[in-house]
């Protein structure tokens, strides 16, 4: 008999194939587009852990984006500031699966998410198409 019951895991996609673009400036130069989450706005104290999964395509030169996550009691204050890293900024096209973002003191009663992006360098407006699924594992 196993010893612990299966974990159930709910995939939400975060955007697909969406071109994301900066602001084409140098200080600030990053800009947070705030993604539908949909259910999971409302099920932290459920959460165990989370990990984005993340498809990259079509960037520019100087082009980088990341997820980002805060929490709220409310919903009118949002912590913690900065932002909790779901994802490492990623700068070129390809597949990459996010370690799982297990820290519990940030999975409050709301959440956000949203798809962070900035130049590297310079001061051109930058893009590139993301698919980010995020993957959260509900506590048992």
């Amino acid at each position: 008999m196993p010893s612990s019951l299966p974990k159930k895991v709910l995939l939400t996609t975060l955007c697909e194939k969406r071109t994301f673009a900066t602001i084409g400036q140098v200080s600030p130069n990053s800009v947070i587009a705030w993604l539908d989450i949909g259910p999971i706005e409302r099920m932290g104290p459920m959460v165990e852990k989370f990990r984005v999964h993340w498809a990259g395509e079509g960037f520019t030169n100087y082009f980088q984006a990341r997820v980002i996550m805060q929490w709220s009691t409310t919903g009118e204050i949002w912590n913690p500031a900065p932002e909790a890293q779901l994802i490492a900024y990623q700068n070129a096209d390809g597949e990459v699966i996010g370690s799982y973002y297990t820290t519990d003191s940030n999975f409050g009663l709301r959440l956000r998410m949203g798809m962070e992006c900035e130049n590297e360098s310079g001061s051109l407006v930058e893009s590139g198409s993301i698919t980010a699924v995020l993957e959260t594992v509900l506590k048992s």
